[in-house]
Order: C-alpha cells, then structure tokens, then sequence
C-alpha cells in the first residue's frame, strides 16, 4: 500500500516526480532550519545528508495527530554531498522504537537513486496508517543497499523524527500493532 517518488533526476520509469517543495514561500526551509538543529549529528557515510523528515496529510500540511487508517505522506529531504546510489527508507515505529511499518525503494519497485553532489532530493511515500492507537515516531535513513535486504552501507540515519499519534478507530479496537 505504499508507493514512492523522488527528485530530481526526471525519470522515464519508475516513481512519479513530484514538485521539490524546496522554496522559500512553502515553510519547508523554516522547518529544515528547525529540523537540523534538533536532529543531532549526521549517522553513516556522510555521503548524503537527511535534511528534514516529515509526516503530512494529503495536501502537504505537518500533521502530529492523525485518525486510524488515515492516509498520509512521509517527505524525506535530502542534500547529497558525494555521489552515490541509494534507497531512501522509513520505518515508523512505536514507543518502544519497534518498527510496525515501513518501505523503502525496493519494496514500493523503485529504482535506486543515483544522486549527484550539490544536489538536492525530495523523496514522498504515501501510506495509510491502519495501526493501533498510541505514539509513534519515524525512522529515515538512506542506504545503498547490498544483497537487496540482506545487508546495506547507511548513509545517513535519523533515528527518531516526526513524533505522531494515532486515534483510536472508530470501528472497533484494534488488538494488533498493524490492521
């Protein structure tokens, strides 16, 4: 249920390019300003850095509390430093930093992402958050992955961002971690 898109390069194949919200009238520099001073130093390589990690409801706007099953998109900002080839990968976890959920360029048939230095990437996931009601943070990382899942060289990694809660559903409780 998860699907993927990235910028730039434009591509022919693959996932969908979608519009770098990268300007100065749409907040995101405000917000990356805010992001990177909380985030602690960068993890990995250093190839590549994660500038900003978000979670938005479907017009784009931060959201820190969403219904259950609600769908929602993950952004994932990122300034490659050396060039490299990658998958950019989230995982959202609970209060315990279990993963529940998550995708990453292989499992939503995405090719890796092969970025140049200077450049500037902005990677959208869009899922619906059928989990069970309580707290959850994201887990973002970029990799270039070895063996497909096997094994993989990190990047960079943003080990808690974008704290949210989900409701309770309205239809009845839920009993596990993922519906």
């Amino acid at each position: 249920r998860d699907s993927a898109s990235a910028t730039p390069p434009p591509r022919t194949a693959g996932p969908e390019a979608v519009a770098p919200a990268w300007g100065k009238g749409d907040g995101v520099p405000s917000r990356m300003a805010a992001f990177l001073s909380s985030r602690g130093a960068p993890h990995g390589t250093g190839d590549a850095i994660i500038r900003l990690v978000e979670l938005t409801d479907e017009e784009g706007r931060p959201v820190a509390i969403v219904e259950f099953d609600t769908v929602v998109r993950v952004h994932i900002w990122i300034e490659c430093v050396r060039a490299c080839t990658v998958s950019v990968n989230y995982k959202i976890r609970n209060r315990q930093l279990v993963s529940v959920a998550g995708a990453d360029f292989l499992i939503a048939g995405c090719p890796l992402e092969q970025m140049e230095p200077g450049r500037r990437y902005h990677v959208e996931y869009t899922t619906h958050l059928a989990l069970q009601d309580g707290d959850y943070t994201l887990r973002s990382s970029v990799t270039t992955p070895i063996d497909r899942h096997d094994q993989a060289v990190f990047i960079d990694v943003v080990e808690v961002a974008a704290p949210f809660t989900v409701l309770p559903a309205a239809r009845g409780r839920i009993y596990t971690q993922a519906y």
